[in-house]
């Protein structure tokens, strides 16, 4: 790094064509360059400590739903710098566009300049996600019950998965690499930097193109397995618990498959669950693990229903209904 600064502090060769450009461009650019390495390893000691980031990106949902929670305050700081880290790699990019091109009135340097913005722009799009949504999603998660916790599970991967797909596939690699690409390419062939530090940033683009393809191949990943670890620890409970909305579906939990891995209806319901009293209405699995009910009318207010599956039962009282009016109606006399 030091070599890197000393390089493009002093004039290159090329490139001076005036007495006063290279000493405060290439001062000023120095700083940047000094800043953004700096900034580019507190994330990895701040999260890393906190949450055991980047390695804990792989870790199921549940997990990086617990580990935020569990430090929110660093996860904010941690990710809070990555954003400046991210955003400072705009200004360091067209800062070298226009050192080494003279001015950013030319072509490449426009290019360069504009990829990197680009870069910049994925990348605080993509760690905003954790200063936002993440800590609420974690926080939630925290109190939820099991179906709860599984939908923001699923939510969790959904948004970790976009995001990362705008902030690493896009802001890291495609629009970095084409940045630094189209530096190096331009500088090697018309000068302004040193063939060897050009031939650098190529390879270094290089690498940042192919981080890529390992996503561009992947296959849409399962459903997270959430649910089953929370009837491993639970048995097979029933939710809702207790009370009945109108038009409450009723999931029953698994501790082991019964249903399709990739769920589907239900035609012999009696042979995992029963209800008393018999109830209209369609049975689905979730997963090879849950199980729904869905009537197909409303609940019976007051009329209490029995669950029984895997040895257990669980007793639920549809609620009554909402009033529509009152009797005598209130009126200004408070009567």
């Amino acid at each position: 790094m030091s070599t890197f600064v000393s390089t493009l502090a002093a004039p290159f060769p090329a490139a001076a064509t005036s007495v006063d450009r290279a000493p405060l461009r290439g001062r000023g650019l120095a700083v940047l360059l000094i800043a953004d390495a700096v900034l580019s390893f507190a994330p990895v000691a701040i999260l890393g400590a906190a949450i055991g980031w980047p390695a804990s990106l792989d870790n199921p949902a549940a997990r990086q739903l617990a580990a935020i929670a569990a430090a929110p305050e660093a996860v904010a700081f941690g990710y809070g710098v990555y954003l400046l880290y991210s955003i400072i790699v705009a200004p360091v990019m067209i800062g070298l566009a226009a050192y080494v091109f003279g001015g950013l009135g030319r072509p490449l340097a426009a290019t360069v300049a504009a990829f990197g913005a680009l870069s910049a722009l994925a990348r605080s799009i993509g760690i905003l996600r954790w200063l936002t949504v993440m800590p609420l999603l974690a926080t939630a998660h925290t109190t939820a019950d099991p179906v709860l916790r599984t939908q923001i599970e699923w939510l969790f991967t959904g948004l970790t998965e976009y995001g990362g797909g705008i902030g690493e596939v896009l802001g890291v690699s495609v629009f970095m690499a084409a940045s630094v690409g189209t530096l190096a390419v331009g500088a090697l062939v018309q000068g302004g930097m040193p063939r060897w530090l050009a031939g650098f940033g190529l390879l270094s683009a290089v690498l940042l193109a192919g981080l890529a393809l390992p996503v561009a191949a992947q296959t849409p990943a399962p459903a997270p397995a959430s649910v089953d670890r929370l009837q491993r620890m639970d048995g097979a409970p029933v939710v809702p618990d207790r009370f009945l909305r109108r038009w409450d579906p009723v999931t029953l939990f698994f501790n082991r498959d019964l249903g399709p891995p990739d769920g589907g209806p239900e035609d012999v319901p009696e042979r995992v669950a029963t209800m008393r009293p018999a109830q209209a209405g369609a049975w689905q699995w979730l997963n090879a693990r849950t199980l729904q009910f869905r009537p197909a009318d409303p609940w019976q207010p007051l009329q209490r229903v029995t669950i029984a599956a895997d040895g257990r039962e669980t007793t639920l009282v549809p609620l009554l209904p909402a009033p529509t009016s009152t009797s005598p109606q209130s009126t200004d006399e408070g009567v």
